[in-house]
């Protein structure tokens, strides 16, 4: 049975086969204590934003060896909250990942172009997950001036997505992939992504498997 990397998921009960990252909003009440697990303000739900709470909030979790990155955090110029707050709540956790040397998992909705001047002029240089991208060519390309990873997910499911084309022909050592909070099982999101990228799954499960060693650190892989 082939292990796959669900590298962005909000299921608790997950396939035993399979490698995850949770994700969890914060403030968090209880601290998962098995699972490798993210942890951010995303900007749907940032409620009076506190850049202090924030601050306190991943002090706590920094000692925890299984919470191994950042967000999903970012900037959503459809759905978010005030959008000072946005860039507020952004640049605070932007900040806290180079401090604790996190990975950040971005939340990117018509909002590539303002993550990337804020990425840059903040200097990052940490690891970088776009999670259910479907962006184009031009967004890989800029954001190639980071170490950015692409994770995709339903999307690939609608013939009509160019989340697929981008699939076909995405460096491998940039992909993952992710149930997020959809219906998809994680493998069933491998058997789509193979027949797109016309490899086997035991190609894609290894591929990703590095990617994640890469991802968050191969002293943290169990």
């Amino acid at each position: 049975m082939e292990e796959y990397v669900d590298i962005h998921t909000h299921h608790v009960n997950i396939e035993w086969e399979q490698l995850a990252i949770h994700n969890y909003d914060l403030p968090l009440n209880e601290i998962p204590s098995a699972q490798y697990f993210s942890a951010g303000w995303h900007p749907w739900h940032l409620n009076g934003f506190s850049a202090d709470e924030c601050k306190s909030e991943f002090k706590r979790l920094a000692s925890y060896k299984n919470f191994v990155a950042v967000g999903e955090c970012g900037l959503d110029r459809k759905k978010g909250n005030n959008w000072d707050e946005q860039i507020l709540a952004f640049e605070t956790q932007l900040e806290i990942a180079k401090e604790y040397k996190k990975p950040l998992i971005l939340h990117a909705v018509k909002s590539y172009s303002d993550l990337l001047q804020l990425l840059k002029m903040h200097q990052f240089e940490n690891k970088v997950l776009i999670h259910g991208f479907i962006g184009n060519e031009q967004v890989i390309m800029q954001f190639s001036t980071f170490d950015t990873y692409f994770s995709f997910g339903k999307s690939i499911f609608n013939d009509d997505s160019k989340s697929i084309e981008l699939l076909k022909t995405i460096a491998p050592e940039k992909i993952f992939f992710e149930t997020d909070d959809s219906n998809f099982s994680i493998s069933d999101i491998y058997l789509r992504a193979a027949t797109i990228r016309q490899v086997s799954v035991e190609e894609l499960s290894r591929i990703t498997k590095n990617n994640f060693r890469k991802f968050i650190g191969d002293e943290l892989v169990r």
